[in-house]
């Protein structure tokens, strides 16, 4: 294990809450998020997401099981015992925030310290929190969303194994060596990195949720089943 690691999260709403802890989240980017929506939840006719890289250095790992522990939230004896066994201490002020699918973030308001717990298959690999290296706020409207959700199947299905570069519409994914994704939408004037399979299946995650429960209208429904029709059919020839 690195001792350093950037770690990857995704807001799908803005957490108000972890939006107060005193320097976590710069100021420049507390603005550009709120401007952003100007509310928690984003309208139905809008995909959103806060994608932040933010730097961790690593301190050591928990089993999985208390990973139960943090999603029931605040902190538990069972938590403060198993830092403790580390050298780490949690006060009674210290609070517990989900920060995305994988993702908590520990703050200690009496100490100071924040912490940044990553569920990485069998292990959570607990993280100092040493300041954030990236953000990017990605707005895009319906129709908008269901091509990068289409390029990013494609990508899933061809580009990471091929190395081609995919598109759908006007947007486009490239692939590394690496199996780091580039995704440009040239129009919005974004081009987000993403640093391996994880990084890009938690963003496909949210971007199929999103559409799953939108209300979208029957010309976007006939659009986005089309697609993934067409994405059925090169999986089964991929696979044959």
């Amino acid at each position: 294990m690195s001792e350093n690691r950037k770690i990857a999260i995704f807001w799908s709403e803005i957490k108000e809450e972890i939006l107060k802890i005193p320097g976590y989240i710069p100021r420049e980017i507390r603005d550009l998020v709120i401007q952003a929506l100007g509310t928690p939840t984003p309208p139905p006719t809008m995909f959103f997401c806060v994608y932040f890289i933010r730097q961790g250095k690593y301190l050591f790992g928990l089993p999985s099981e208390l990973g139960a522990y943090l999603r029931e939230g605040g902190i538990s004896r069972n938590l403060v015992e198993a830092f403790s066994s580390h050298g780490y201490l949690l006060s009674g002020r210290s609070r517990t925030y989900r920060e995305d699918i994988n993702t908590w973030l520990i703050f200690d308001e009496k100490f100071g310290r924040r912490y940044i717990i990553v569920e990485d298959d069998d292990v959570l690999n607990v993280y100092e929190d040493e300041g954030l290296d990236f953000a990017l706020v990605l707005k895009l409207g319906v129709e908008d969303a269901i091509f990068l959700e289409d390029a990013m199947l494609k990508g899933k299905i061809i580009g990471m194994a091929t190395g081609e570069r995919v598109s759908s519409g006007y947007i486009s994914i490239m692939f590394t060596e690496e199996e780091n994704a580039i995704i440009s939408i040239p129009q919005k004037g974004l081009f987000l990195g993403l640093h391996g399979k994880k990084e890009y299946n938690k963003l496909l995650r949210i971007l199929t949720g999103y559409l799953d429960h939108a209300n979208l209208n029957e010309e976007q429904r006939r659009l986005r089943d089309k697609l993934r029709k067409l994405r059925s059919s090169e999986m089964i020839q991929a696979f044959k």
